[in-house]
């Protein structure tokens, strides 16, 4: 197998283990700025919070925070999990930028899962053969993850996670022109849904509304743009924004300060 040196280098990211083994009833909350998360749910069951959402995972299951997100983990018993950070080396072109907020799915769905589990819990607990182990299978799980993603996004699919026939065009119409003045009304007429059917099955298949999701959109291609050293006012129109001082209610809003001192600050996250 590949090792993270090669692997990451292409797809803008690099890993870290830091917790591997049993949790016991209570809960573990994660705020770690600059840096996504990714949790092996191995056994039992556990609650993923974020942004007053819940996720409930009963099964052995991957979820990934591809992006800097405050998030925890209730646990109602114990469970068995394997959590690592994700620093994403490319930022305004890696691949977490075209990915959702959070992203579940079953360790079954990973063809050859088994094996690098059974590689794991074959390795001496303890040592050295044990860490490396685990430390590829992270690396395994993530990059599966990424050509999934790759994949489907050259295929024209949704985007991994969001399967769902009924709401992926507005998915992919989102994505593809953020710029656009998407409606609740146009996004639901593009699959063919009435307005309060369209908007009550995206929030359950994405986890947001339209309007946070094509909000997220433009300020990922908002930040991109910025990073290239475009002007303010320029980004603003390119995005959707009719003038610059709209653009940085929207901006601050959602990133907490303004375009100019997200520049001034590193441009990071």
């Amino acid at each position: 197998m590949e090792r993270s040196s090669a692997l990451f280098s292409r797809h803008g990211f690099s890993t870290r283990v830091f917790f591997h083994g049993k949790m016991e009833a209570g809960t573990w909350s994660y705020v770690v700025p600059r840096t996504g998360h990714l949790h092996l749910l191995l056994a039992g069951s556990a609650e993923f919070e974020h942004e007053g959402r819940k996720l409930r995972i009963d099964t052995p299951s991957l979820v990934v925070y591809p992006r800097p997100c405050a998030h925890a983990i209730v646990v109602p018993g114990t469970a068995q999990l394997l959590c690592a950070e994700i620093v994403a080396l490319c930022q305004s072109g890696g691949a977490a930028g075209n990915l959702p907020l959070v992203i579940d799915m079953p360790l079954a769905s990973l063809p050859g899962v088994a094996d690098m589990l059974a590689r794991l819990n074959a390795a001496p607990a303890g040592g050295g053969a044990r860490a490396d182990a685990t430390g590829r299978l992270v690396d395994w799980v993530l990059v599966q993850l990424l050509r999934q993603m790759l994949a489907e996004r050259g295929s024209g699919a949704a985007p991994l996670g969001l399967r769902d026939a009924g709401v992926s065009k507005a998915v992919v119409a989102m994505q593809e022109a953020p710029g656009e003045a998407w409606t609740v009304a146009a996004l639901a007429d593009l699959c063919g849904m009435s307005r309060s059917k369209f908007a009550r099955r995206f929030r359950e298949v994405v986890g947001v509304t339209p309007a946070d999701y094509l909000l997220a959109q433009r300020m990922r291609l908002a930040k991109g743009l910025l990073r290239r050293g475009r002007q303010v006012q320029d980004v603003a129109c390119e995005v959707g924004y009719s003038t610059q001082p709209a653009f940085t209610r929207a901006f601050r809003a959602a990133c907490r300060q303004s375009p100019r001192e997200w520049l001034q600050r590193g441009a990071w996250t």
